[in-house]
């Protein structure tokens, strides 16, 4: 991070703010407009898995403290820490403790600074954040925080957000290094890379949001996932006289970029359509992620929330050689007080005709209170050919300290 901070650093501290709205008059008022936060997330975790002769139970504490200070001359900061502690049930492989045996459980003891930036207010809607800092754009499918994982991905980036610039929002990074979900600890934790990420949107008014983007990766060390992609979405609702109505269409073209060995000619479909009925909602989709087969020559996105797709239970976190094609239909509600889903996947692969398997997930979520919240995961999957069974459970309580 330090070789983006210099590069930026001279330009931030000659630069005059447009406009400062609620800035405090001195520094020490900046600090002490600010404001601390803290919250704590226990997590228990089991996994089966066939080709395992044990399964894995994980209980995992994520505590996060963090402060953010108040505006001054349209600088303010923020500085946030997260540990993860295994407590009760530490029979799982976190890719760190060396309990190979066991199915893994990427939540790793560690502590770590999870961001640290310097956000600067150009003008209104037009700000840049200079630091480590957790980035999510869209579904998350290309860029996010991965924030189920205990040890969220954070970026050293500088990013530009530009709002209501004629309609038009947009958001650009330049990514000097990723901190992964395996912590600082393990080989992969950390990857160095010089990359760009572009993304541009526009809403029009009673039919959705149109968005393109262009995310142009080269990394340093895993260089076979250094890939420039290209992509194009349009998502929106429509309210009719008994139900809404929920569309979404995506399409993304991805080649080979940087010191990548491998020629990369993939694609990305994601169509998706669902109704909101009064009490629950149906929604029905498929995606497509490329493969021909031949090794290298497939659609990836390693910078992804990747657990909020293709199924819980983790299986296609990487993308088969042959490609992955996802059909889904997920019923949604409330019973009661509980946010309850209910999900079916069919996966296959783009090319070869292979039957990798099926898998159902639910999900249920309580909130208690403002601070207080609760939740239920299961996932099961099941292998048809090229995969193994698995089975997840996971449950967890989070409470807001600050």
């Amino acid at each position: 991070m330090s070789s983006l901070i210099a590069a930026f650093a001279l330009p931030l501290s000659l630069s005059t703010p447009l406009q400062d709205p609620g800035a405090s008059g001195t520094l020490s008022e900046a600090f002490e407009a600010g404001r601390a936060y803290a919250n704590l997330r226990y997590r228990i975790e089991h996994v089966e898995a066939d080709g395992f002769a044990e399964d894995a139970d994980a209980g995992t504490l994520r505590a996060v403290f963090g402060y953010e200070t108040g505006t001054w001359n349209g600088l303010r900061g923020l500085a946030e820490f997260e540990t993860v502690t295994p407590i009760g049930l530490e029979d799982y492989n976190s890719t760190t403790n060396g309990e190979g045996d066991y199915p893994v459980v990427a939540d790793p003891e560690g502590v770590e600074v999870n961001q640290l930036y310097v956000d600067y207010a150009v003008s209104e809607g037009f700000d840049l954040r200079l630091g480590r800092q957790e980035l999510a754009l869209d579904n998350q499918r290309f860029i996010g925080p991965v924030a189920w994982r205990q040890n969220h991905q954070s970026f050293d980036a500088l990013s530009v957000r530009a709002s209501e610039l004629g309609g038009v929002d947009g958001t650009y990074a330049y990514i000097d290094q990723v901190h992964r979900i395996f912590g600082d600890d393990h080989a992969a934790g950390d990857e160095h890379m010089s990359t760009h990420v572009l993304n541009v949107s526009r809403g029009f008014e009673g039919a959705g949001k149109a968005t393109a983007y262009a995310y142009l990766l080269d990394l340093d060390d895993n260089v076979a996932l250094s890939t420039s992609t290209f992509g194009a979405r349009f998502a929106g609702e429509r309210e009719l006289e008994s139900l809404g109505v929920r569309y979404t269409l995506e399409y993304a073209v991805q080649e080979d970029a940087g010191d990548n060995p491998n020629e990369v000619d993939a694609d990305y479909l994601l169509a998706e359509v669902g109704a909101d009925f009064d009490s629950f909602a149906l929604t029905a989709g498929a995606e497509y992620l490329s493969g021909s087969g031949e090794e290298g020559d497939r659609f990836t996105t390693p910078l992804a929330t990747l657990h909020a797709f293709n199924g819980f239970a983790d299986v296609f976190l990487n993308t088969p050689d042959a490609g992955l094609e996802d059909h889904y239909l997920r019923l949604s509600g409330k019973l009661g007080p509980v946010k309850a889903a209910l999900t079916y996947h069919l996966f296959g692969s783009d090319t070869g005709g292979i039957d990798y398997g099926d898998e159902l997930d639910l999900t249920l979520g309580y909130k208690v209170n403002e601070q207080v919240s609760a939740g239920l995961k299961f996932a099961r999957f099941e292998a048809d050919e090229a995969f193994a069974d698995v089975t997840k459970g996971m449950i967890w309580v989070s409470v807001g300290l600050l």
